[in-house]
């Protein structure tokens, strides 16, 4: 039986918020994404940093999620923590109550299992790039952890452990 969870519905689409990221603020979130992996120990980066569809730059993933976390920054105007630490962060906005995800293909909410475990954000934001323009970031909509437990599934899609909620279990952005 086919999955069609991870496609946005007309529904799904209402809640999101389109963010336009100029070319300035997309360099920015591409330093910040580098410098974040450089700041790894270089085993980490090494081995654990991850590759991003044929893209063979360590660094990727870390871009593409600095990007989101600086379109969420925009539109709430938050200041988006961009302080660099070898062990990864503590959380993005709030004191580390926001946690913001951002993926370039489905559009599910997916934690790492290690970092689920680490991290105890109130609040995650799903937030999706389409890597051929970063123009644009979508922040699909949001989830408390209390509803993210509820509604969490385990997955492994080739990168590693992951609890996973579909889309239609988010909120509206808010």
């Amino acid at each position: 039986m086919k999955d069609n969870s991870m496609a946005l519905t007309p529904q799904q689409m209402r809640k999101s918020v389109t963010v336009n990221m100029t070319p300035q603020e997309i360099a920015t979130s591409q330093g910040i994404g580098r410098a974040r992996c450089n700041a790894k120990p270089v085993d980490v980066r090494a081995h654990q940093s991850g590759w991003h569809r044929g893209n063979n730059d360590r660094s990727y993933p870390h871009q593409i999620g600095a990007h989101g976390e600086h379109a969420y920054s925009k539109h709430f105007r938050k200041k988006m923590d961009d302080s660099l630490k070898a062990g990864g962060d503590s959380g993005d906005f709030d004191n580390g109550d926001v946690e913001v995800k951002t993926t370039t293909g489905n559009p599910k909410l997916m934690v790492r299992v290690r970092e689920y475990a680490k991290k105890r954000p109130k609040k995650y934001v799903l937030a999706k790039l389409d890597v051929g323009d970063w123009s644009k970031v979508e922040l699909v909509g949001e989830i408390t952890r209390e509803d993210f437990d509820k509604h969490k599934k385990f997955g492994n899609h080739g990168n590693g452990d992951v609890w996973e909620v579909s889309p239609i279990r988010l909120s509206s952005i808010s």
